[in-house]
């Protein structure tokens, strides 16, 4: 292809451009002396003649109204200062790239290039004003960089480098956008005139930051913000730590947290987060100075997926990088914060009966009736509910979430082998389901998602073969029965969870003669392999399992049958990390079971105590927290929990 040939254009550049001085610099270095202006400058130019001045000085008027240049600074605090333009301007303080000083079809001052002598339309410029790139012999430097912009009286468009930048839009509607990511020093700052009351200020989910000027005249015009952290006003400057859209520098990770500030109404601030497909998490906003905390949750694209007061399970159904919002409840209120992720484990034991993320309490009593105990943050009883009632012959056999919903579900069976489900909100049933009929030689051993599905199964063991079968359940009834394997008579079913940490449920043996612990790895209802754990005392029974240590990974808890002395075995998978004692509750403390009664994310320890009440250790780190009465219960309620295929 020839080269286009510009000889006859109508402007020529004023000054060397982007190529001429790399290559200057690529052959001699680059000048950062007096007299490559590194000082503190300013560079303006006349809308009506072009001419460019530093800090006042002119350097020249061209020979007609363009503007065709490049700027190398060798340092200091600089400024590209476009006020006395009334064109809409696109300020640009990026390496290589261009400012525009009239963004419409006028093209008002761009150089025209010509037209390559074939006649149509003239070639113009890509911009007025180049930035010089950045030195080719020291890439990291950042001293050539303008550091500064202040836009003019119409609708303005600024974009800040990756230095910490002061972009002020003045008059019109202006677009201020700071370096992309992490800036390099500092951060940006947008200026105004007037004082704080003189604006609003809203942050609309995945936009930018919205400013508004309410005086008269609205002589500051409406401004969207991105990437900006501070706003500076006559009379005070505020941080906004946090943008709320797919831009933002907030990141959390899972088993971690973060912390911020609320610092005007309608702020949000957004924390990027990677999580895995199908597997569920709880996520947190939880006070500081904040009085109503209120929690989002967006998809990779920014579009909203889930909310809630102050915490919530997610399940996404892609892995990728979501977005946590942190607000306000009606955006109306300020302060501190801190947002947590954790692995949501749905415990053997206590369901979360009303998508509270915490495990709530299920009790029969003598009459039949089914009694929940909902907990709050604080793992304090809150309410109580009654969902229905029935027949004796009718035996509670497990807990669950049957149709990938979030929800509680508990399962019935029969002393004529039918298996039902009743369906709850935590407040009332919402559907009764006869699934099927197991032969009595076929034993409960507990539930769990055997094919990652997200939706709970059963499992079956045969007392006569000794074959263990899963029921795969979905809101349809029993979709398949496959048989797993076998294990001897000694292996007993103590606990079926997620070591593997992949969605799909494990089952876990402990051997009686022995004490001998192994995990059966499941993954698409089949048995992918067999892992042997380690070796407990006889006097040592499995009574849990859970996280207890807040790391993500799913641990045993051991009670002892003759001190009654508490201990853990820390998991890392099916690996011994640890193992330490808890505690000691005696004997006259019946361990009933495990659940994340106060929704922090760690598994706590539940107990019933000779006069029926309900006692909770609640856990962190691996160790109790606190301890404390959750209430009592009257002598005919019983704690309903899964029936393992215990010994």
């Amino acid at each position: 292809m020839a080269p286009i040939d510009f000889i006859g254009a109508a402007d020529f550049p004023t000054a060397y451009m982007q190529d001429d001085i790399a290559a200057l610099q690529y052959m001699y270095g680059a000048n950062y002396g007096p007299s490559s202006h590194n000082g503190d400058d300013t560079y303006t130019w006349s809308p009506t003649t072009g001419e460019s001045f530093i800090n006042g000085q002119g350097q020249g008027a061209p020979y007609r109204n363009f503007v065709f240049m490049t700027v190398w600074d060798g340092g200091g605090i600089d400024t590209y200062d476009l006020s006395n333009f009334t064109t809409a301007v696109e300020i640009n303080l990026r390496a290589g790239q261009w400012s525009i000083f009239d963004t419409s079809d006028n093209h008002l001052q761009r150089a025209n290039l010509g037209n390559n002598h074939v006649g149509g339309l003239d070639q113009f410029a890509r911009g007025n004003v180049a930035n010089a790139q950045i030195d080719p012999n020291d890439p990291n430097e950042v001293l050539s960089l303008i550091e500064n912009a202040y836009g003019g009286s119409a609708n303005d468009t600024i974009f800040g480098s990756r230095i910490a930048n002061t972009l002020q839009g003045r008059a019109g509607d202006d677009t201020c956008t700071g370096g992309a990511g992490t800036d390099t020093a500092g951060t940006d700052t947008a200026v105004y005139t007037g004082n704080r009351s003189d604006y609003s200020i809203t942050e609309p989910a995945g936009a930018g930051l919205m400013v508004e000027d309410l005086r008269p005249s609205s002589p500051d015009g409406t401004d969207t913000l991105y990437n900006i952290s501070n706003l500076q006003f006559a009379d005070t400057t505020i941080f906004d730590d946090f943008t709320a859209n797919v831009l933002t520098t907030g990141s959390v990770t899972v088993s971690g947290s973060a912390t911020g500030i609320l610092t005007f109404d309608g702020d949000h601030d957004w924390f990027a987060v990677n999580l895995a497909v199908d597997a569920s998490y709880i996520i947190r906003e939880s006070a500081g100075t904040l009085a109503a905390p209120f929690l989002r949750i967006y998809d990779p694209q920014g579009s909203l997926l889930a909310s809630h007061e102050s915490r919530l399970i997610f399940t996404p159904k892609s892995s990728g990088t979501f977005y946590v919002d942190a607000g306000a409840f009606n955006d109306g209120f300020i302060g501190t914060y801190s947002v947590g992720v954790t692995a949501f484990f749905n415990d053997a034991q206590y369901a979360d009966f009303d998508g509270g993320a915490r495990s709530d309490l299920l009790f029969r009593n003598s009459a039949g009736q089914i009694h929940v105990w909902h907990t709050d943050g604080s793992g304090v009883l809150r309410a109580t509910s009654v969902l229905g009632s029935t027949s004796p012959d009718w035996r509670l056999s497990a807990t669950g979430d049957f149709n990938s919903l979030g929800s509680g579900a508990i399962v019935f069976r029969n002393n004529d082998g039918r298996i039902a489900i009743w369906r709850t909100d935590g407040q009332e049933i919402q559907s009764i389901q006869t699934i099927g009929s197991v032969p009595a030689v076929w034993h409960d051993s507990g539930v769990g998602d055997f094919n990652g599905n997200d939706s709970t199964d059963l499992l079956f063991r045969n007392g006569s073969t000794e074959e263990i079968a899963s029921w795969l359940v979905d809101n349809n009834g029993i979709q398949s029965i496959k048989v797993l394997g076998s294990a001897s008579l000694s292996d007993r079913i103590v606990a079926i969870d997620d070591f593997s940490g992949d969605g799909t449920s494990d089952v876990l043996f402990r051997n009686g003669t022995t004490g001998q612990i192994a995990i059966w790895e499941i993954k698409d209802n089949a048995i992918q392999s067999i892992q042997e754990v380690g070796s407990a005392g006889i006097d040592w029974h499995v009574v849990g399992t859970g996280d207890f240590n807040g790391d993500s990974q799913l641990d045993i808890l051991f009670r002892n049958d003759l001190s009654g002395q508490v201990a853990e075995w820390l998991l890392n998978g099916h690996s011994i990390q640890s193992v330490q004692t808890v505690g000691s509750a005696g004997l006259q403390l019946f361990l009933e079971g495990t659940g994340d009664v106060n929704g922090d994310g760690t598994t706590d320890v539940i107990f019933r105590d000779s006069t029926n009440s309900v006692v909770e250790w609640l856990m962190h780190d691996g160790n109790i927290q606190a301890i404390q009465v959750l209430g009592a219960a009257p002598v005919d309620y019983s704690l309903a929990v899964h029936r393992f295929d215990v010994a």
